[in-house]
């Protein structure tokens, strides 16, 4: 009676010890979704299956014999369970299943042919160890280097197939006790080693796919760079032409302009020589006089303009220049009467001038915001303003960061379509004043570029026969204090 009393114990105890690992494996699977948690999970599941089929057998037969065959999952779960912590290896089921079935068919032959349990149980035993000491082989005897606790586990599967192997003398003799202990004794080792291995594998595995991942990382890194090397000399050779062929644009508009600026210097200087001439027969043929003056206007417009271009281009190469400028107000005023008063008198127009501070302070060059930017600008307000009105220009510093010059007039007015291409020199009309004057149609692009070199623009507000309104916007200069 002491005897089962004990037995009772050790069964209570092992099947709370196995149902624990399955619910605690169980958990662990669902919340990471590791494989090998669901492995761990089938093995303990199918260990528990495995005692709970012994616990309906307990007396010596051949059922009991065969139902050893539901401890084959757990050797085969063992043996999935250690195929990863192989890196290159994979196993091979098929002979385990074929040992399985050969040890079951020869245990029921043996039992048909009468022989003792010891005999004819040996069979199935024998094929349930077989792929656990296959595993244990492959494993001491693998030449790539594997963890210690896949070495570990795999004496845990030796210990457990010399216990299954003890399974046919034991189980119904007086030393079912010891056998149970023993059995005992390997759950609750497998219990520490098992959870052990798979943390290990486990962390094995996350260090292979951040390798991985940087590996993948590195070779995008690598065509990502080989690409933008080709990308970069490809890049570098298109510069390296738009560069020449800049330059050589750029050394023939400068030979052009210089070469026609004389040549153009030479017909203003000869008109005027002919002005003297045609003094003498103005009473007779005063239309010459007239035309003769039409001519000097229009050569000293375009050598304005031929300037304006050497200019640009000088800035363009060399970099505009970024000193400090201090100028008044009555300075641009001044500069604006000495530029374009013979243009206003000739249609009666009037000047008002407004300023809210005295002194400007920017930066660039004053000469070029006179004549080739404010004069161009108030020029232009000049040709499309009716006779005997106003143009006005006003300073404001109001903003923080700009001066704006302001040249009003109350002409003919810039339509919404027209205002779009204004600034652009190749979409831009060129339109005839109000009394039919002409122009090149540049100056304004000229006007603007000039200020894109100083961080600065020109913007334009119009109405159709109102008028028009082309704001100056100039950086002011700000100086820091040194540290």
């Amino acid at each position: 009676m002491k005897v089962m009393d004990t037995l009772e114990i050790l069964l209570v105890i092992y099947s709370c010890a196995v149902l624990i690992n399955f619910i605690a494996n169980f958990i662990m699977w669902r919340a990471y979704k590791k494989d090998l948690y669901k492995i761990s999970c089938i093995l303990w599941g199918a260990a528990l299956f495995h005692f709970i089929t012994q616990g309906l057998f307990q007396k010596m037969s051949f059922l009991s014999a065969i139902t050893l065959v539901t401890s084959y999952p757990v050797s085969i779960s063992l043996r999935k369970m250690l195929e990863q912590s192989f890196l290159e290896k994979k196993f091979d089921y098929k002979k385990n299943h074929i040992v399985m079935v050969l040890g079951t068919l020869l245990t029921a032959l043996l039992f048909l042919l009468n022989q003792p349990f010891e005999v004819y149980a040996y069979p199935v035993v024998i094929g349930v160890v077989y792929p656990a000491l296959l595993t244990a082989y492959e494993v001491f005897t693998s030449k790539e280097r594997l963890n210690l606790s896949s070495k570990f586990l795999s004496i845990f599967l030796v210990l457990h197939s010399i216990h299954i192997l003890d399974y046919p003398l034991l189980r119904f003799s007086d030393f079912a006790i010891l056998g149970f202990s023993i059995a005992l004794i390997l759950l609750f080792g497998l219990s520490v080693v098992l959870p052990s291995y798979v943390i290990a594998i486990n962390s094995q595995n996350n260090s292979l796919e951040l390798k991985g991942e940087f590996e993948n990382k590195d070779k995008e890194l690598a065509e990502t760079k080989d690409y933008f090397n080709i990308l970069d000399k490809s890049v570098l050779t298109q510069l390296q032409l738009y560069q020449e062929r800049f330059d050589e644009n750029s050394a023939l508009l400068s030979t052009l302009s210089h070469d026609l600026g004389g040549a153009l210097q030479i017909i203003l200087l000869n008109n005027y020589r002919l002005d003297k001439e045609l003094e003498k027969v103005k009473d007779t043929y005063p239309e010459l006089l007239v035309f003769n003056q039409k001519n000097k206007d229009a050569t000293g417009r375009i050598i304005t303009m031929l300037d304006s271009i050497r200019k640009i281009q000088k800035n363009i190469l060399k970099g505009a220049d970024v000193n400090e400028i201090i100028f008044n107000s009555s300075d641009l005023f001044s500069s604006v009467s000495d530029n374009c008063l013979d243009e206003a008198e000739k249609k009666e127009i009037k000047f008002s001038f407004d300023s809210d501070c005295s002194e400007l302070v920017t930066f660039g060059d004053s000469e070029i915001l006179f004549k080739n930017v404010i004069a161009n600008l108030v020029r232009n307000a000049i040709k499309f303003s009716h006779r005997g009105s106003e143009v006005s220009i006003n300073i404001k510093s109001t903003d923080e960061i700009y001066y704006i010059i302001e040249i009003t007039d109350s002409g003919v007015g810039i339509s919404s379509h027209d205002i779009e291409n204004i600034f652009d020199l190749e979409k831009s009309k060129r339109l005839l004043g109000t009394e039919g004057e002409k122009g090149s149609g540049v100056n304004l692009s000229i006007a603007k570029k000039f200020m894109s070199l100083y961080s600065g623009t020109v913007k334009v507000h119009s109405e159709l026969e109102v008028g028009s309104t082309f704001s100056v916007y100039l950086k002011k200069y700000v100086s820091y204090p040194e540290a």
